[in-house]
């Protein structure tokens, strides 16, 4: 799907409760900050599937990574969004904050092993989110 990191690769980190979600930047299309008064529920899929917002003229459907980790999100009024690219799924994931930008000589070198850092990939998001449940 991407391509193998390299030292001048940039990361993107964003926050769940205790664990930090490394994003390569290259899958990352932009961080968007919402009102949470702008999202539309979408009640007949996953509970996963926050919703969808309206920005620059499209529509992106929200993963709550929380969910998709099994945390405790807390509401707040505003999303942080990390947006995906095309060739990652064009979706939005929320977080709880994001954090910033390393490159991956500043990444910890146990990276894959960590309980409190994880390597984002696309295929963490099942398919299925997008069944819809019922009508």
């Amino acid at each position: 799907m991407y391509s193998t990191p390299t030292k001048q690769q940039r990361f993107i980190l964003a926050q769940l409760n205790e664990l930090t979600l490394v994003f390569p930047a290259e899958i990352v299309e932009e961080i968007l900050i919402v009102e949470r008064e702008q999202i539309l529920n979408l009640p007949f899929y996953d509970p996963a599937v926050m919703g969808c917002v309206h920005t620059a003229g499209g529509i992106i459907p929200l993963i709550s990574l929380h969910q998709i980790f099994g945390l405790k999100f807390n509401k707040t009024k505003k999303i942080h969004i990390v947006r995906l690219n095309e060739k990652a799924g064009k979706m939005g994931l929320v977080v709880e904050r994001v954090i910033g930008s390393q490159n991956e000589e500043q990444l910890p070198p146990d990276l894959f092993n960590s309980d409190k850092m994880q390597l984002f990939r696309p295929e963490m998001i099942n398919s299925n989110l997008w069944q819809p449940r019922h009508w």
